[in-house]
């Protein structure tokens, strides 16, 4: 299944496609506006869209307002442990900080998303789904929507990461 959302759409509004073999997701692909970025996560529909810090909150009965709170501590005591030849970055770019917690297997406010739909549908079929829903999903974003909405709230100051 793909479910892809443009910049027309509200966040309600989507477009939920269900693919049932690989040419007929490679010919879906085609489909897709050539002038535009998409951003893509694969996973099983079993699993809410979510970061590993609210599911984390959940599971620890931690009030999801409190959420800002533990993720700062969480920033601060990896910022004094970290050693690495980045330590400048780690130390002055939070978003940087905070990929490379994730990458370490903290959980962070940030959720995942490639620019290929490959590596989506990997992972999406990376673990098999729960018998009860039995399906996989590829999540689609324009990047020009997931743009505009984070200059909306941060403002258009943003720094490319490479």
């Amino acid at each position: 299944m793909i479910s892809k959302t443009t910049p027309k759409r509200s966040k309600a509004e989507f477009k939920e496609i269900c693919i049932h073999d690989w040419p007929e997701l490679l010919g879906r692909l085609r489909e897709f506006p050539k002038d535009e970025e998409w951003v893509f996560r694969g996973q099983t529909s079993d699993w809410p869209l979510t970061t590993a810090l609210e599911r984390a909150c959940d599971d620890s009965d931690v009030d999801l307002e409190d959420a800002p709170n533990v993720e700062s501590q969480m920033i601060r005591s990896f910022q004094r442990s970290y050693s690495g030849n980045d330590l400048d970055a780690v130390l002055n770019d939070k978003l940087y900080c905070m990929a490379l917690m994730q990458h370490h297997g903290a959980p962070t406010r940030l959720l995942d998303f490639t620019y290929s739909p490959y590596i989506a549908a990997h992972n999406a079929l990376e673990k098999k789904p729960d018998k009860n829903f039995g399906v996989n999903v590829i999540w689609c974003l324009s990047g020009k929507w997931c743009k505009e909405k984070v200059e909306a709230k941060v403002g258009s100051n943003l720094q490319t990461v490479a």
